[in-house]
């Protein structure tokens, strides 16, 4: 039996993060996925299986996004961001040409940038009076890569002053500040995670690869940003370039804070969107917003040009949506931002899909694969339709076909069906024909006009389902391949018989005859 003690707990902020970081983080379990991830030598994104511990991943980008959200800031003086890991120590820092006050707060009687990296739910971003098209809402981020690193030391200068201070032991131990004069400008963390924590043996290149698309990401959705990983600049110069990083083919389209493209996609619908460069991998209602103008404007197209009402979810399925936003307060549905549910009212934006756009995508890949899928999709419910015609045809004997006359004959490679039009022109058929091997079927006249009329509508006239029923064909369904060998015509019995040179033996009469 457990104490009272033992049963109920409380813990301090530092304790919680770390026992429950999936609030926080995500999973802190490792876990294998197939993506897209940015491939140094041939500068494309490629799809592979790849193994991770999510929420170290996140915490990473934390610190990332920060830098970001600076940038945004100070556009013109903030343009730098660099990473540089070391695949043996494990050591990962992040730097930019930025700089935080080196100045006392007055009310904490702390440096700001201890508050802003060693104080949790400390932050600039708590005015929601201000406009922000920002990443940072609750004032954790980087503090949680903190709480989850072994060691953690923050160096910065903003032009007056510099300032250093190390944490150590998941933030619970901290240095004094050393802070000195500096000309200089920049921010700096450098940082070695608790791979321990997450149960694994140190960096690795799957992680290492997570961290390099997130900051290709970040390069692709800030073209003022020069990115760097290692000393080498990703070579991304905007939004639109980060898409052919994924399509040869593909229509763009950038106004007012937005950047949509569209490409063809064989795996089903596929979306890459960031709202405030974050990735939001499951989507959200800005996903939503320019998909459905797409859809809905694809759909007319069909209709008009091409005489076909498609499926809202058959055209979407072909689609590989891009899309880079500007949103102010973004709210998201965890802290892991990976799925935007702010309303389109609280954006502080809109976007209207332009009908250039649209008539470049009618003239893309995108349309033909759709169409093909319409023809397929057509072909496939027509044959489901013909195999419950003709199963409904199997019931049916030959025997009850009215004014059918069959051939009395069993071996029916020497029978023939007489197909005629009326009653009159079968009593002068049935007046000189052999029964044992002659059957006759009166016509209503001309049965039906087949021009343009698809299987399905043939097949349910009375007249070829009658012809169907005797001869056991059945539409859309191939024809019982003869045997191998030669055929030719023989005299067996009296007879002339069609044998196939396979054979052994003949039925002509009743009389089995060797051959």
């Amino acid at each position: 039996m457990k104490t009272i003690e033992q049963r109920y707990k409380v813990l301090d902020e530092l304790e919680h993060i770390r026992l429950r970081v999936g609030m926080y983080a995500g999973s802190p379990v490792r876990e294998t996925k197939e993506e897209h991830v940015y491939d140094m030598v041939s500068k494309k994104m490629v799809k592979r299986n790849i193994s991770y511990v999510p929420a170290l991943i996140k915490v990473i980008s934390e610190a990332i996004d920060n830098v970001v959200d600076e940038h945004k800031r100070r556009i013109e003086t903030l343009n730098v961001l660099k990473l540089e890991y070391d695949m043996a120590t494990g050591e990962i820092s992040i730097s930019d040409n930025g700089g935080i006050p080196v100045q006392i707060h007055a009310e904490l009687q702390k440096y700001v940038p201890e508050i802003i990296f060693g104080t949790l739910r400390s932050g600039s971003n708590y005015d929601d009076t201000e406009d922000q098209a920002v990443i940072g809402t609750n004032g954790l981020g980087v503090k949680l890569l903190n709480v989850l690193s072994k060691d953690f030391t923050i160096s910065t200068a903003d032009g007056e002053k510099s300032f250093k201070q190390q944490f150590t032991d998941g933030m619970t131990k901290r240095s004094e500040p050393i802070v000195r004069d500096c000309k200089q400008n920049y921010t700096k963390i450098a940082f070695t995670p608790d791979y321990e924590y997450f149960k694994l043996q140190g960096l690795d290149e799957d992680h290492v690869a997570k961290i390099i698309r997130r900051l290709v990401d970040v390069a692709g959705c800030n073209p003022n940003l020069k990115v760097y990983i290692n000393g080498e600049r990703i070579s991304i110069r905007s939004f639109e370039d980060y898409v052919a990083l994924y399509a040869e083919e593909y229509v763009y389209e950038e106004s007012g804070g937005w950047a949509i493209a569209i490409a063809h996609s064989d795996d089903a619908f596929q979306q890459t969107s960031f709202v405030n460069s974050v990735e939001t991998y499951m989507g959200g209602t800005h996903v939503e917003y320019i998909t459905n103008q797409v859809t809905n404007s694809l759909r007319e197209f069909f209709k008009k040009r091409q005489k076909v009402d498609v499926k809202p979810g058959d055209i979407r399925g072909h689609l590989h949506v891009f899309i880079s936003c500007s949103i102010n307060r973004p709210k998201f549905s965890s802290q892991t931002k990976e799925n935007m549910i702010s309303a389109v009212s609280d954006w502080g934006t809109s976007y209207t899909v332009s009908d250039k756009f649209i008539r470049k995508v009618t003239a893309s890949h995108v349309i033909q694969s759709v169409l093909d899928w319409v023809e397929a999709k057509r072909i496939a419910n027509e044959r489901a339709e013909l195999k419950k015609l003709a199963k409904n045809l199997d019931k049916a004997s030959p025997k009850s076909v009215p004014k059918f006359n069959d051939a009395s004959s069993n071996n029916r490679k020497e029978t023939i069906l007489m197909l005629c039009e009326g009653d009159s022109a079968k009593t002068g058929i049935m007046s000189g024909r052999n029964p044992a091997t002659m059957g006759v079927f009166p016509l209503r006249g001309k049965p039906i006009n087949v021009y343009e009329m698809s299987p399905t509508e043939v097949i349910g006239n009375r007249e070829f389902q009658s012809i169907l029923t005797i001869t056991g064909l059945k539409i859309g369904e191939p024809v019982a391949e003869a045997p191998d060998g030669e055929w030719e015509l023989v005299t067996v019995g009296g007879k002339e018989v069609l044998v196939n040179s396979n054979d052994v033996s003949v039925e002509v009469d009743g009389v089995v005859y060797s051959l």
